[in-house]
């Protein structure tokens, strides 16, 4: 199977080239957005400056079916191009209807899903269907199907998926998992039990006559390492990549990328505890007081506070273009992979013939690194001509290194402003600096006289120790 693929930055046409090719060929399309905000915007300009005709939206707005699934088979039969959401592609049920239509995807769909299911103490149906396994308080064990009940197991499943029964339509996608010999992981808590698998969109089953995805990187996303190792799809180039305005940003030099925390930031590191508050409120008054009242936009996650200025933007903000006058901009926001989803992915990816960490890194490349450059490019980076300073603010080395490197190879990394993350082990042989050979004599010293760091007086036991143990060395 063949995606054709428009990777460029954002503001540099891709859509524009889209819509117009659409137009001018006359052929039969969908573009599917990944907001109705989005789609929307896509369909002004396809009626309003490209002058297109037969064209629809289908979204909540526009429709009064129950489902966009439903709208959709409604408006087939009268429009040749057709604005939905990607959520609205995901939940299309017969794809014969569309065999005449070329698919645009504008960013990068979110085609795989990690789900769990949770049970109370009784999961004796699980142990009916699959092997033997032993799962104790906290412990994270595979999963794997019986095969003697493939038979059951395929037959619930298809209960599951024509509605028949209930528990089935419950249980369907965890079936379906096993039956696919994808990884699955379960988890004993208080609570009872929770298993974890991977849920991918099926897109063997699309019949479109050509599919075209158009973004700033599809091929290290999740999605993209899905696509291209679980659903053989090969990735070229579109023709239309060549129609769009540039694919890169000029300038790039004017770009300061300020790094705000030493380390991985995470979570974890956030919630620190540091001089009687969190490394989060330290940055954030750091840059607060860094930024000194100018303007700047922001994205910080949905449990932390809010900066005390700044214009807040959701999360993966896509198409919006109102901020392109802001020089400053603030990306605070974590998204890592929790232990199991790590686990999973590292045991996918090993069942697949991938590095281990593949699929961990393509995670943090869907949820962390892509979604902090859309943020970063609703600024005045999209004006490709200008000149004016820009100041991005990020938690940590690698997101800076990873902008620097796929999109603004001129930009300045700067650390200066990082916050101290690492905690700093208070010991004596950190605080009087001693060597290997120092290390080694003193702990037999430091055991024999029971010398405690927490004990002011001895420090100055320890430092009398220490002077005339290098004394001795010198002479």
């Amino acid at each position: 199977m063949i995606f054709e693929t428009i990777e460029c930055v954002p503001s540099s046409g891709k859509t524009k080239a889209i819509l117009n090719h659409i137009n001018q060929t006359g052929e039969k399309a969908i573009i599917a957005s990944i907001s109705m905000m989005l789609s929307k915007q896509s369909y002004d300009y396809y009626i309003n400056e490209v002058k297109g005709k037969r064209a629809v939206i289908v979204d909540t707005d526009h429709r009064t079916k129950r489902t966009n699934n439903d709208a959709l088979k409604e408006v087939i039969k009268d429009y040749d191009v057709i604005f939905i959401t990607h959520a609205a592609l995901k939940n299309i049920d017969d794809f014969d209807l569309y065999k005449d239509y070329s698919l645009y995807i504008d960013e990068v769909p979110d085609l795989v899903s990690f789900e769990s299911l949770r049970f109370n103490s009784n999961i004796k149906h699980i142990r009916e269907i699959c092997l033997p396994f032993s799962c104790n308080a906290d412990d994270i064990v595979d999963l794997k199907l019986d095969e003697e009940k493939r038979e059951l197991v395929t037959r619930l499943a298809y209960d599951g998926l024509r509605k028949r029964d209930d528990i089935a339509v419950k249980m369907f996608p965890l079936y379906r998992a096993l039956l696919g010999e994808i990884p699955v992981k379960m988890q004993c808590s208080d609570t009872g039990y929770v298993c974890y698998f991977v849920e991918d969109h099926d897109v063997s089953q699309w019949k479109f006559k050509n599919v075209t995805i158009a973004s700033s990187n599809i091929k290290d996303t999740i999605t993209g390492k899905i696509l291209k190792t679980f659903h053989d799809v090969e990735f070229e180039e579109s023709p239309l990549q060549k129609l769009v305005d540039f694919k890169q940003y000029k300038n790039t030099g004017r770009i300061h990328i300020h790094v705000l925390a030493e380390g991985d930031y995470s979570r974890y590191t956030g919630d620190l505890s540091q001089s009687g508050t969190t490394v989060y409120t330290q940055i954030k008054k750091r840059v607060e007081a860094l930024l000194g009242g100018e303007q700047f936009i922001y994205c910080t996650n949905t449990y932390r506070s809010k900066f005390s200025e700044g214009q807040e933007i959701p999360y993966n903000s896509h198409g919006l273009n109102f901020y392109s006058s802001y020089t400053n901009v603030v990306a605070l926001f974590s998204y890592n992979p929790l232990p199991w989803l790590r686990q999973m992915l590292r045991a996918v990816a090993v069942s697949s013939g991938l590095e281990e960490e593949e699929l961990v890194d393509a995670y943090v490349v869907s949820k962390y690194y892509e979604p902090a450059f859309q943020l970063c490019a609703r600024s005045d980076i999209r004006h490709n001509n200008s000149k004016r300073k820009i100041n991005l603010f990020v938690p940590d080395m690698r997101l800076a290194k990873y902008m620097k490197e796929k999109y603004f190879p001129d930009a300045v990394i700067e650390t200066t402003e990082a916050v101290q993350t690492k905690r700093q082990r208070r010991s004596f042989q950190s605080l009087f600096q001693m060597t290997a050979q120092e290390i080694n004599a003193f702990n037999w010293y430091k055991k024999k006289h029971k010398l405690e760091f927490a004990n002011p007086l001895h420090h100055a036991i320890v430092k009398d120790w220490l002077n005339n143990y290098r004394e001795k060395k010198a002479t």
